[in-house]
Order: C-alpha cells, then sequence, then structure tokens
C-alpha cells in the first residue's frame, strides 16, 4: 500500500521501526523522489523502507503497473515467503524497478549513511556487544530525564536500561555521531523477537 500512497499523495513514507535524529528535508528539497541506497553504491540496490515523493509521479505508475504483474506469481512452497516477499513487493522489487525505469531525472538515491548507517550485520554485531553483559548492570548509555542518549563522562550517573532499549540506544548513539540523518531499528532490536531480547 505504501507505493500507492507515494502515487496518489505523495510525503515521506518510513517504516516505524526509523527513528529520526535530525532534520530529513535538507536531503529531499532537490528531488521529486528520494529512494534509499542499501549500501554505498546502486549496485546493492534500495529500501522499500524510506521513501520520499511528490504526487502522483510517474516512477510511482511504473512501480505499482509491475506491482500487478508480480501478483499474479504462484506461492512458493510453505517456508520459503521471505525471498517471494522481497522479490514480489519488497526492496528487490523496488530495485528492478528502478533498474528499468528511463526517466531517472529527479530521482534522488540517497547515501545509506544518511538513513541507514549500520548494516545488518554491523547492527547485530552492535546489538550483540551491548547485551552482552547482564541486563541487572548499568548500561555504558546514558539517557537524560529529557530522553537525550549518550555515553557517560567518568563519574556520571548511568541509567540502566533494558537490554532491548540498550541495544537501540547504543545504535542511535552510533549514527548521531557519524552525521546520519535517521537510523533504522530494521532487526528488531525493540521487540522480543530481536537479539537476545526476551524480557518484552
Amino acid at each position: 500500500i505504501r507505493y500507492y500512497i507515494l502515487l496518489k499523495f505523495g510525503g515521506v513514507y518510513a517504516d516505524l521501526d526509523y527513528e529520526l535524529l535530525k532534520d530529513i528535508s535538507p536531503l529531499l528539497c532537490d528531488s521529486a523522489v528520494a529512494l534509499s541506497l542499501r549500501g554505498d553504491s546502486e549496485e546493492y540496490g534500495v529500501q522499500n523502507s524510506f521513501m520520499a515523493s511528490v504526487p502522483g509521479h510517474p516512477f510511482w505508475r511504473a512501480v505499482v503497473s509491475e506491482l500487478k504483474l508480480r501478483a499474479q506469481m504462484p506461492l512458493p512452497p510453505k517456508g520459503s515467503h521471505g525471498d517471494f516477499i522481497m522479490i514480489t513487493t519488497g526492496p528487490t522489487f523496488l530495485t528492478d524497478v528502478l533498474r528499468e525505469y528511463k526517466h531517472r531525472d529527479g530521482i534522488a538515491l540517497l547515501r545509506s549513511h544518511h538513513l541507514f548507517p549500520l548494516n545488518f550485520e554491523e547492527y547485530e554485531k552492535l546489538s550483540t556487544k551491548v547485551l552482552g553483559s547482564a541486563e541487572s548492570e548499568p548500561s555504558n548509555i546514558k539517557v537524560s530525564a529529557g530522553g537525550e542518549v549518550g555515553f557517560p563522562e567518568k563519574g556520571q550517573r548511568v541509567q540502566v536500561l533494558p537490554a532491548c532499549e540498550r541495544a537501540a540506544a547504543a545504535a542511535s548513539e552510533f549514527a548521531r555521531r557519524n552525521g546520519a540523518t535517521a537510523i533504522h531499528h530494521f532487526i528488531g532490536a525493540w521487540t522480543a523477537e530481536g537479539p537476545r531480547c526476551s524480557h518484552y
């Protein structure tokens, strides 16, 4: 439905597990459509977790047209739906349409460090490192009363966070320190199914 909404209304679409760290408008002001790269170059494709557009852009007509074609693909055997979703509606699908689309003027491909500063392996590694300590131990991440996250100086009091919140806070702080505009908490560090997060 995200593609249809962008076609009809335009605007910014972001998955609910995106955290905005600063004003997004400088990334969007010079383009009619903005897509986030999955890596440092177009060869890795684009995400469908963050997209922005003016209303009625023809790129979304091409996306919707291809979506209708792929909707007719036969369902795969039980247990292999992940790849099927990727190629029929997900990032692989969107990348395929973009590669075939001939009128690329006005389409901005945003480098991953803006919106996707940690890839899956990096996020998982950071989460595992942060979650390596027992939940009862203080985190090395400080959270102020206003919700600001940071690494405390020597002697500062540290707030204890549940494990999953520590992982997400560490990822957010990493992104903030590296100038990212947003971060996608896509591996579910905030859910019971996330890496080693069983208390939620």
